[in-house]
């Protein structure tokens, strides 16, 4: 869905968010058996990203502010925002638990 007023889709933001998992597996190591499946929507004024896996599902609220500069941030090919970033990879360490438990979060 494309956000007129922010000048930004549901599809840039699962796009910056994937770039940051690849940052973190670049850097971490990637503990799942495979590259989750991102969708993001609007709530309000914060926006709801699910990352899932077969094992199970992980979900971050960002502001809407947070996602504007994380496209904005990708487009223009700088990193994540930080604090973002570090919600990304406790999500990602949950999805990881979840596939060694095989349970949902």
């Amino acid at each position: 869905m494309y956000y007129d007023q922010l000048g930004i889709s549901s599809g840039d933001l699962c796009a910056a968010v994937a770039l940051a998992l690849v940052h973190d597996a670049s850097e971490n190591c990637l503990g799942t058996p495979g590259f989750p499946q991102i969708d993001a929507r609007r709530n309000g004024q914060e926006f709801v990203i699910d990352m899932r896996l077969d094992q199970g599902c992980a979900t971050i609220s960002i502001t809407t502010d947070e996602a504007c500069r994380m496209v904005e941030a990708m487009k223009s090919e700088r990193r994540c925002l930080p604090q973002v970033f570090q919600r990304i990879q406790e999500a990602t360490a949950k999805l990881e638990m979840a596939m060694r438990n095989n349970s949902n979060i």
